[in-house]
């Protein structure tokens, strides 16, 4: 699965969703929602 893919019954990824998700697709192997809500911050 993709990351642009939506889970079904989602309309629009969440960062609760997306932690999960990034350890799933072993980008990291630990990560928090609070940890990508900085990142994205930083980088936005």
């Amino acid at each position: 699965m993709r990351l642009s893919t939506l889970l079904a019954g989602y309309a629009n990824w969440t960062l609760r969703l997306l932690a999960p998700k990034v350890v799933e697709l072993e980008i990291v192997p630990l990560i928090s929602h609070e940890t990508i809500r900085q990142t994205l911050k930083k980088t936005a």
